[in-house]
């Protein structure tokens, strides 16, 4: 390793709850499981969360 690269099993044994709900979230926790983290994301059981709905409008907001 060369100082700039991240071993893929690091974060072997690490549990992460994603309980994000827009992209960089999600993105962020993907990357977690990526290096080897164990990544449960929690979505709202009426349609998952609100960034995969489309645009993201202010009722989206208000509403949680």
């Amino acid at each position: 390793m060369d100082g700039t690269t991240v071993p893929p099993n690091c974060l072997a044994g690490i549990k992460v709850l994603d309980l994000t709900q827009f992209e960089a979230g999600t993105t962020c926790t993907e990357a977690l499981a990526w290096m080897g983290a164990d990544v449960v994301k929690v979505e709202n059981p009426d349609g998952g969360e609100a960034g995969r709905r489309g645009p993201l409008l202010l009722h989206d907001l208000q509403r949680q």
